[in-house]
């Protein structure tokens, strides 16, 4: 094997007349995709990267363009030369060359932003770096929504047969073969979309049939009934304000890419060809809107729920208890059904998206019914409260589920998944932070009093959970003058205009992003036993008790941060500026460890997370620690809150992609409902745990001073318990065994499978939804 500039000027004498049927596809490639485009307009600039002898430099210039022709070897330059010179003085001035190397180290010598087109034919084959190739591209292509780009290049096929670009010495009787490189169709579209250029035509070209290969000559027989040529049409994304760019589907024949082809209904709206471009920022806003309204009415819940039932609905508290916690287990086992139904069915829209599309609207029917004033009898309301609850609860789970688990049907770039994670869990936090000032407004703007209990000016919302919940119902001093109408408006206007943005975040998302299709072949697996590979598969096991350790750690400081305030440190007024400085500091901090993931890893970073927890334990675990220092260990602790947002969301996916290499099945959405239902039954158990830990200390709702027994119950549940549990977190992260360079080995091995089947996968239709792949259902 000789150099490429060696091949290519012993090659030039007898380059356009050896019988290369490739030429021979390519100028038809030309026809059909370039020459309309240079029809269209006159005395703009093209550039011609690999210019070669000419063969397409003359057609360039003839639709009266001016020309920067661009090659590494000066013999196929000189023949180029040659063939301008026969074209009219006019067309053969308007062009200039330049012996460039772009493989080298050296800028090539034009201007940035200087050219309107650029044209390179059976090149890109001999090109090292594609990352390098396409930055030169966009830095001289005008950034105009009429610039284009057009590729063309030997298909895969032939580089896998055997075959690379060169020529027999006449000589030796030997082929002469420049270096060349196996670069995949998804390599170089993947490629180009780091430098914002999105393919909008995609077509492939072979030999059809024996009068076909007659046509081409003797060499293409060899070739019959295969693909061996592919040429791209490429133009610059639009920006942000715009909406973004409609899906292309991939045609049966010869792989033609054309976008919205609404005429092919067989094919669907998840499609292949997305899975290896870059999201935009509107689709990843779009897929995170749906956070927003569901952290809204989590966070209001969580706060309010208890007094509505209690003070506002009437209803008893042994009614109430019921309702809470059968609500909660229903909401428990209604995952493992749902992840049943969503490993099941897949849809013609998607596998996820329509869960999320459908439930949304009942999600928010019954968020609204929860807040509204039935005029029933007291087991009226029970049933109708109970029901209610129930069904709320059932159909988050329809939503959330496959809200999260999109993040692996969007793409199959492991980077842009964690960018989908970070915009998610941000605007969860904004919308916990949202939802304080929201349902206060609409509390202020109803006149609606702020209640406390008569026996202690100090009374907090803790309280209400306690064990003496029915005399403080009987002690409260609910502000009696206030207008139930306008009680029950408050609540009910609140809970409107959460489920309108509940429904809204859903139709965003559903048309906003589009589900794609991994080309990996997979085995099908059904619930039962994919659950069982599961619970078997140590790193799931060791990231989900990890998961659960560093939740449980920071969920045991919030849920008794106020009765720590109240009582261990005399000071409730300053819980709300706590809260917020926490929430305000964990939305930034979300941005700042999604950078540093990228620099140390995902496990380095969860590892770290855990530790800034630490400053904020001994921080509390000090007795006479100041008041303003608990604001320093709420930013210190905001650090843990963030990665705990983050991390896990993002491990999964890669943990799931290493299960798939290792045993051949993808059950995505049973990794992700045991996920979940493992947090909320360890969630749940201890948040018995905290109430069984105050009550046996002595804590009574109805005393304003506390025996020092529950004052050190807090300090423990503050401080030594989540201290304890987070050292659980971090073991269990240190024997996790896929590190970021594990996680880039499964990334590497799966592009390498991808890139093995483009013509099962990603170009040549495979739309065969009876594949055994659990990726290929839709």
């Amino acid at each position: 094997m000789s150099s490429t500039v060696e091949c290519y000027d012993a090659w030039s004498s007898t380059y356009d007349s050896d019988g290369n049927i490739l030429q021979l596809l390519d100028n038809d490639a030309f026809e059909e995709i370039a020459q309309p485009l240079l029809n269209l307009n006159q005395n703009k600039l093209c550039c011609e990267l690999g210019c070669g002898t000419g063969r397409n430099t003359i057609k360039i210039l003839s639709s009266k363009w001016l020309v920067i022709a661009v090659d590494i070897s000066t013999s196929m330059m000189a023949k180029a030369q040659q063939r301008v010179k026969q074209l009219d003085e006019t067309r053969a001035s308007s062009i200039s060359w330049i012996i460039h190397d772009l493989n080298g180290n050296d800028e090539l010598f034009i201007n940035e932003s200087s050219v309107d087109a650029i044209i390179s034919t059976l090149v890109i084959e001999h090109i090292v770096s594609l990352d390098q190739f396409f930055q030169t591209i966009f830095r001289i292509l005008k950034k105009s929504d009429d610039s284009w780009v057009f590729i063309t290049a030997m298909h895969p096929n032939m580089y896998r047969a055997g075959s690379q670009a060169g020529f027999v010495d006449a000589t030796t009787g030997q082929k002469q073969c420049g270096v060349s490189f196996d670069h995949s169709i998804q390599d170089i579209v993947q490629a180009a979309a780091k430098v914002n250029l999105t393919v909008t035509k995609y077509l492939e070209k072979g030999v059809n049939n024996e009068e076909h290969a007659n046509q081409l000559g003797s060499r293409a027989k060899k070739w019959l009934g295969m693909n061996i040529h592919a040429s791209f049409l490429f133009k610059l994304q639009k920006r942000l304000t715009d909406s973004p760019p409609p899906p292309y589907t991939i045609t049966d024949q010869n792989g033609n890419i054309d976008r919205n082809e609404d005429n092919n209904e067989s094919s669907d709206e998840s499609t292949k060809s997305d899975s290896f471009v870059n999201l935009s920022i509107w689709s990843k806003l779009a897929y995170a809107s749906v956070g927003l309204p569901y952290s809204m009415q989590l966070s209001i819940m969580a706060f309010y729920i208890n007094y509505f039932l209690l003070d506002v609905a009437k209803v008893s508290p042994n009614y109430n208890a019921v309702i809470l916690f059968t609500s909660r287990v229903i909401d428990g086992l209604t995952d493992p059904i749902g992840g049943y139904l969503f490993s099941r069915f897949s849809f013609r829209w998607g596998k996820m998206r329509p869960w999320i599309f459908f439930a949304s609207p009942l999600v928010a029917i019954c968020y609204f019914g929860v807040w509204c004033l039935p005029n029933f009898s007291e087991g009226g309301k029970f049933a109708y409260y109970l029901a209610l609850h129930s069904l709320l609860w059932t159909f988050m789970t329809a939503s959330r589920i496959p809200h999260t688990a999109l993040t692996v049907y969007l793409t199959l770039d492991q980077n842009e998944r964690d960018q989908l994670t970070k915009y998610r869990t941000l605007l969860e936090a904004g919308g916990l932070l949202l939802s304080i000032v929201f349902h206060s407004g609409i509390m202020t703007l109803f006149k609606v009093p702020k209640e406390l209990c008569s026996h202690c000016e100090n009374s907090t919302v803790i309280d209400q959970l306690n064990d003496s919940i029915t005399e403080f119902i009987e002690n409260s001093t609910t502000a009696t003058t206030t207008d139930s109408a306008n009680v029950a408006g408050a609540y009910m206007t609140s809970a409107g205009i959460v489920a309108i943005l509940c429904i809204v975040t859903a139709v965003i998302l559903f048309f906003g992003v589009r589900e794609v299709v991994d080309v990996i072949p997979t085995s099908e697996t059904s619930f039962l036993h994919g659950f069982k590979m599961i619970l078997q598969y140590k790193p799931f096991l060791i990231l989900t008790a990890a998961t659960v350790a560093s939740i449980l750690a920071t969920q045991s400081i919030q849920s008794v941060l106020e009765l720590y305030l109240n009582h261990v440190k005399g000071n409730r007024t300053i819980f709300p500026f706590l809260a917020g400085a926490l929430i305000v500091s964990t939305m930034i901090l979300l941005f700042v460890w999604s950078i540093i993931m990228r620099k140390i890893g995902k496990k380095m970073s969860f590892f770290i997370g855990n530790v800034c927890l630490l400053p904020t334990i001994i921080i509390i675990l000090i007795k006479e620690s100041p008041i303003e220092l608990l604001f320093a260990a709420a930013i210190l602790g905001a650090n843990t809150v963030a990665c705990g947002y983050v991390m896990p969301w993002a491990m999964l996916p890669e943990c799931i992609d290493a299960f798939m290499l290792e045993t051949g099945r993808r059950p995505v959405e049973i990794f992700y409902t045991f996920f979940f239902l493992g947090a909320k039954l360890v969630q749940a158990l201890y948040a018995g745990v905290v109430q069984l830990a105050l009550g046996a200390s002595g804590f009574n709702a109805k005393c304003c001073n506390q025996p020092e027994s529950v004052l050190l119950t807090l300090r423990m549940l503050m401080g030594a318990v989540p201290g304890g549990i987070m050292v659980i977190s971090t073991i269990c992260l240190y024997f996790y065994s896929i590190d970021d360079k594990r996680a880039k080995e499964i990334q590497f091995e799966l592009k390498q499978m991808r890139a093995k089947q483009p013509e099962e996968g990603l170009i040549d239709g495979l739309s065969d939804t009876s594949s055994d792949s659990e990726m290929t259902h839709f």
